[in-house]
């Protein structure tokens, strides 16, 4: 499978994207291609949950633009969805939503996987169904950059003048204090089709009046210097009594009190705490990520050798971090942290497609099949015949 990036922008480059696009304005990449992301996700897969498995508001609900629909009116006592009645409220014109879908759909938990190796972002997807010439969601922004993948059918964004700038995740949209309603601008995906918008960039969207709409929503979360800052100073604070020190009234008012501050925020930002705020950003990222769980509960049955082959699970892996003589592996919703002489050796791993056990550098017999069992039962190597 190629990059995320690929699969979401391709013919576009990523750097390209980043240089020009990224976080400054909307961009369509038109395919003439309707199939492209068709083995992502199908109406009949959105059936066939709602047919199998019991779901719940809010995973799954449905909206109106003009219609405030109580989910009473589609769920029981317990939130459970009633299918046969949202499929109701969608022949009547209501947008059916799926919220986390990557947690209902495993094409969608592999795209979000993808995503966060190769974007090295948290991400989530969301599903849109919407019935001909209606629309889910009046003019609004959101907090964090989106791809809209158009899965089926046609669908027209509208945008409008914002009085936002990357807005934060709390700074919600507020039609009172963002009054515009003149069209700027229209685009008009069709099936194959991807859309960015930015964060704090107003949009609606209308599906195309004579066929049903399905589109992806990919939201991206990556971190911003915001949040770097605050984690440094966390760090900052836990590691020296001075930043955890009250501040009065007159020390904040006195003459020096200016000066005070930028010298402490100064010695904030050393590489030292700067490396540890990223590090734990990262580890966030990595932990919130949807781990691959085939085929983890037959790797404790399998009894490693020294001449067993082995595979890297490569939809597994986010990133290595290594400082001074300790090695932090990143998996998708686990970390792992090894010290030397294990460090070496599972670097030497992350380098590797496929090995053998006694092939791993600068341990013993016991040491290698012990490490390659740990890495196994971690699901970040996997068994395989040798050839």
């Amino acid at each position: 499978m190629t990059t995320a990036d690929n699969i979401i922008l391709a013919p576009l480059s990523f750097k390209e994207f980043i240089t020009h696009t990224w976080e400054k304005t909307h961009h369509h990449v038109a395919r003439n291609n309707p199939e492209y992301f068709a083995s992502l996700i199908a109406t009949s897969d959105i059936e066939r949950l709602l047919s199998t498995r019991d779901v719940f508001f809010p995973d799954v609900q449905v909206v109106h633009h003009e219609t405030n629909i109580s989910r009473f009116d589609y769920t029981d006592e317990s939130s459970q969805i009633d299918p046969i009645k949202l499929a109701q409220l969608v022949a009547q014109g209501a947008t059916m939503v799926v919220s986390n879908a990557q947690k209902q759909f495993s094409e969608l938990a592999a795209l979000c996987r993808d995503v966060t190796q190769s974007l090295q972002m948290r991400c989530q997807t969301n599903l849109y169904l919407s019935p001909p010439g209606n629309q889910g969601f009046g003019s609004h922004y959101d907090t964090h950059d989106v791809f809209i993948l158009q899965v089926q059918g046609i669908k027209t964004f509208r945008f409008y003048p914002s009085d936002v700038e990357l807005p934060f995740p709390d700074d919600q949209y507020d039609p009172e204090q963002n009054p515009h309603t003149d069209v700027t601008e229209t685009v008009t995906l069709n099936a194959g089709d991807t859309l960015y918008i930015p964060r704090g960039l107003v949009h609606d969207a209308l599906a195309h009046p004579e066929e049903p709409s399905l589109h992806i929503t990919l939201g991206v979360f990556p971190a911003v210097v915001r949040d770097v800052l605050q984690e440094a100073i966390q760090v900052a604070a836990e590691q020296r009594v001075v930043y955890r020190h009250s501040v009065l009234d007159e020390r904040v008012r006195s003459a020096g009190a200016t000066s005070a501050f930028k010298a402490l925020m100064a010695a904030v930002l050393t590489e030292e705490v700067l490396q540890e705020a990223w590090s734990r950003i990262s580890d966030r990222a990595a932990l919130d990520a949807t781990p691959v769980c085939e085929p983890t509960l037959t790797h404790h049955a399998i009894t490693l050798t020294a001449t067993s082959m082995l595979t890297r699970t490569q939809e597994m892996m986010i990133n290595i971090e290594r400082r001074d003589e300790q090695l932090k592996l990143r998996l998708m919703g686990q970390i792992i942290c090894f010290d030397e002489p294990l460090s070496r050796a599972v670097e030497w791993v992350c380098q590797q497609s496929s090995f053998r056990v006694d092939e791993v550098p600068g341990l013993d017999s016991a040491q290698k099949i012990a490490l390659c069992t740990h890495l196994l039962h971690a699901n970040a190597v996997r068994a395989a015949q040798a050839p």
